[in-house]
């Protein structure tokens, strides 16, 4: 039986699968150029479908009737892959973002080193999360415990956010007259 706690969950993630599909589903029909900016977009919706389908799988695996050992390495596992995409969104966002406004040339080659290098040391971080427990870690009882590179990641998504945002205001007459 699934407990009741995690229903809102699912129905959230389920709701978000279902949302990624019908947008893939359409961007795949409409078969427009294959431009970086539209492989970016099915980037992010693909981001989005699986962490919405790790979650619900993990809430079914946490709630199901599996031993505690078998549950143990299987919600582990989904969190690892939960972490290793979710912290992508922000930066393929931002990324996307500066492609639409086809600016990206204005950025040298040393900001485009730093814009970048928060994504990758956030995901060496989730990669070597099994030994350094950098991110989060469960204990015996199934209870997650977030660390560091959570909160981490909060100010790299709030830096990522801050600059598209930042980049789409400041590029907003480049965007208009590429209309």
């Amino acid at each position: 039986m699934i407990n009741v706690e995690g229903i809102g969950s699912i129905t959230f993630n389920l709701s978000a699968v279902i949302i990624a599909i019908t947008c893939i589903f359409y961007s795949l029909v409409m078969r427009r150029k294959t431009r970086l900016k539209n492989r970016l977009f099915l980037a992010n919706l693909v981001i989005v479908l699986v962490d919405a389908v790790t979650v619900i799988v993990g809430e079914l695996v946490h709630s199901g009737g599996l031993g505690p050992e078998v549950k143990l390495v299987l919600v582990d596992v989904l969190q690892f892959i939960y972490y290793i995409t979710h912290y992508a969104i922000a930066p393929f966002f931002a990324l996307y973002i500066i492609l639409v406004c086809n600016v990206s040339y204005r950025f040298p080659k040393k900001a485009q080193f730093c814009i970048v290098l928060p994504f990758y040391i956030l995901e060496f971080m989730v990669l070597t999360n099994p030994l350094t427990h950098l991110v989060y870690q469960y204990d015996e009882n199934l209870v997650l415990h977030r660390h560091f590179g959570v909160y981490l990641a909060y100010v790299q998504a709030a830096f990522y956010l801050l600059f598209a945002i930042f980049a789409l205001l400041l590029y907003w007459n480049t965007l208009n007259s590429l209309k």
